[in-house]
């Protein structure tokens, strides 16, 4: 007699086989598919009979695992996992069981009980805090739940958790007679009764040193003596690089002790002071060691009070620099050296030279200020003087001259006889201009055959001769080119702040009007 029921057939002794079928594979799962092909060529490095064996998976086997993303399958690919649904995740635990019944347990027990509860019930700061390390394998869980007298009969497990008094964390007492996983695992899974008064109501928790801390009771002794001898050989070491290193950089270093004796001094220090490379200096004092220096500073007294000086011994120094009469410069810093007590052990100081840096410095400044070909004031030398002047004098009232000139003809003459020719046209004007101009007064270049003259004005001052002056030594000025004798003008228009203008366009517009005019009339 057969029914047209699954559990009546099972209990009158009939079984319908064809209901039952294997985990079909999909020819379109290849993401499935790929981690099998993957798995399986890892498997034939490892035989199964070996890791049983040993009786652990090895580190090797481990880390090879963790490659192809054993340990994340069904974990979300949000937190770094493959996302396998169940069914495939079920497909692969298959075709790793078959192969090792040792990493199908691995696998079972880091995902299906391990992150499991996490994955089901954690919040989104736990999910994101051990998901992606489980995924990964960073953090591969074991669990706990069979005990020495209950088994694995979870219901009626003995051991507790109970909420501490405040109610901030759980006081876990019992014990474990089976932890899968344990031997590698960085994580635990641990069961547990949370009401006496009601047995099976369980809670699962999540427990990290315990693991560890077993671990490094056993082997504490053996790691201790290995640690001590390892960290002696790398303190030898790291002595030797930092002797080494200290010795390399052309940074002046000087450790000096509580007594203000010299402890360590390194080569560069040595250079920079020029002292004795063959004379003993530790064990001297500060004083002692400057005296042995021929360098002189530049202001004695002022650098004496600061060179190897600190008022707080506790404190960082600021930044001091040295001059000496050689003009080279030190820069000085130093740093309290304390032990884990913030007590001080002695000072660090730092001697860097900076002459090069200032030297470079000052010449980028003065190319960012000088026109190249005459060495004169550039245009934004010449704006950010004019700047200053409208400020200046717009508080005290007082007067200034801008004048402006072009040379006649030279577009003319720089494409008749080459830029060569132009080129000494603007050397020899700029030179001959320059020996009119005042101390008090910019000369300025603004670019091609155009300059530019700032003058100040007394309150009922007239330019004066100037302008004429400039006009007179331009047209006396002999050039000659490929046999040609050439003689030079000169447009010159002159603005007065504020009588043509309160501002830097209007005065410059002004000026270049002026000229323009200048030019006509010679027309």
């Amino acid at each position: 007699m057969q029914f047209n029921n699954f559990l009546a057939d099972i209990y009158f002794g009939h079984l319908n086989k064809d209901i039952f079928h294997g985990f079909k594979d999909s020819k379109d799962d290849d993401h499935t598919r790929n981690f099998i092909e993957h798995y399986l060529e890892i498997s034939q490095q490892y035989p199964p009979r070996q890791l049983e064996a040993d009786g652990r998976v090895s580190s090797e086997l481990l880390e090879k695992l963790k490659t192809i993303g054993f340990f994340g399958l069904n974990i979300s690919s949000t937190y770094g996992g493959a996302g396998l649904s169940l069914r495939r995740y079920l497909k692969v635990v298959e075709v790793v069981a078959t192969q090792s019944l040792a990493l199908g347990f691995t696998s079972l027990a880091h995902l299906s009980i391990g992150v499991k509860g996490i994955a089901l019930f954690g919040n989104e700061q736990q999910k994101q805090h051990y998901l992606p390390k489980a995924a990964s394998g960073e953090m591969i869980f074991s669990y706990a739940l069979t005990e020495p007298k209950r088994g694995s009969d979870a219901k009626h497990i003995e051991s507790t958790a109970t909420l501490s008094d405040d109610g901030e964390y759980y006081i876990l007492n019992g014990s474990k007679a089976y932890i899968t996983n344990a031997n590698y695992a960085q994580a635990m899974t641990v069961f547990a009764q949370m009401d006496p008064q009601h047995p099976g109501f369980m809670g699962a928790f999540i427990v990290i040193p315990l693991i560890l801390s077993v671990r490094k009771m056993v082997n504490d002794i053996h790691i201790s003596e290995v640690q001590q001898r390892e960290l002696k050989e790398l303190a030898e070491k790291e002595r030797s690089r930092l002797a080494a290193l200290l010795s390399a950089m052309n940074i002046g270093i000087l450790f000096e002790d509580k007594q203000n004796c010299v402890e360590y001094i390194n080569p560069a220090f040595k250079s920079m002071w020029a002292l004795n490379e063959d004379k003993l200096l530790t064990g001297r004092s500060l004083n002692q060691l400057l005296d042995e220096s021929p360098h002189r500073f530049a202001s004695p007294e002022h650098s004496s009070k600061y060179v190897l000086q600190v008022l707080d011994t506790h404190e960082i120094s600021e930044r001091f620099e040295i001059n000496f009469k050689d003009g080279r410069t030190l820069t000085q810093l130093s740093y309290p050296v304390l032990d884990n007590e913030k007590s001080v052990l002695g000072r660090l100081w730092v001697y860097e030279d900076i002459t090069h840096d200032q030297q470079t410095a000052q010449q980028l400044l003065y190319l960012a200020e000088h026109d190249t070909l005459t060495g004169l004031f550039n245009r934004h030398r010449f704006q950010k003087h004019l700047a200053f002047m409208l400020e200046s004098y717009r508080r005290t009232n007082g007067k200034f001259a801008l004048l402006y000139f072009d040379l006649d003809e030279f577009k003319y003459i720089n494409d008749t006889f080459g830029h060569g020719a132009g080129d000494s046209i603007l050397l020899q004007t700029a030179s001959e201009v320059n020996h009119l101009v005042r101390g008090a007064e910019m000369f300025a270049r603004l670019g091609g055959d155009e300059f530019a003259i700032l003058t100040t004005l007394g309150p009922d001052d007239k330019l004066g001769a100037l302008p004429e002056r400039i006009i007179g030594t331009m047209s006396s000025i002999p050039f000659r080119f490929r046999g040609t004798n050439i003689r030079l003008t000169a447009s010159l228009g002159v603005a007065v702040f504020p009588e043509h203008g309160d501002n830097a366009d209007d005065l410059v517009a002004h000026a270049d009007t002026a000229a323009v005019r200048s030019r006509r009339r010679k027309q």
